[in-house]
C-alpha cells in the first residue's frame, strides 16, 4: 500500500510537470534502496529498557523526537487535528 501511495504521488508530480519521469524513477529507486532501520530501533529500545536509570533526550518513539510535537518544536503551531 505504501508503494502504491508513493507511485501515485510521484505520478502526480510528473503529471504536473514538477519532476520528470526519470527523476521519479530515480527517487523510487533511492527509496527502495534505503536501509532498514527497524533492527536498530529494536536494539535501541532493548538498550533503553535495560537501563531505565538513563534517560535519553531523544529516541524513536512515534517516529520522531519526544517533545517536538510536530512543528511546535520549531516555534510554530501544529494543525488543530494534531493538538
Amino acid at each position: 500500500m505504501q508503494d502504491e501511495a508513493l507511485d501515485s504521488y510521484l505520478q502526480e508530480l510528473v503529471d504536473e510537470g514538477k519532476i520528470t519521469q526519470d527523476e521519479a524513477d530515480q527517487y523510487k529507486a533511492w527509496w527502495q534502496a534505503r536501509p532498514d532501520m527497524e533492527p536498530f530501533r529494536q536494539q535501541l529500545e532493548e538498550w533503553q529498557q535495560a537501563r531505565p536509570d538513563i534517560q535519553l533526550r531523544f529516541g524513536f518513539e512515534g517516529g520522531g523526537f519526544p517533545g517536538m510535537h510536530g512543528m511546535r518544536g520549531f516555534g510554530g503551531r501544529c494543525a488543530p487535528w494534531n493538538n
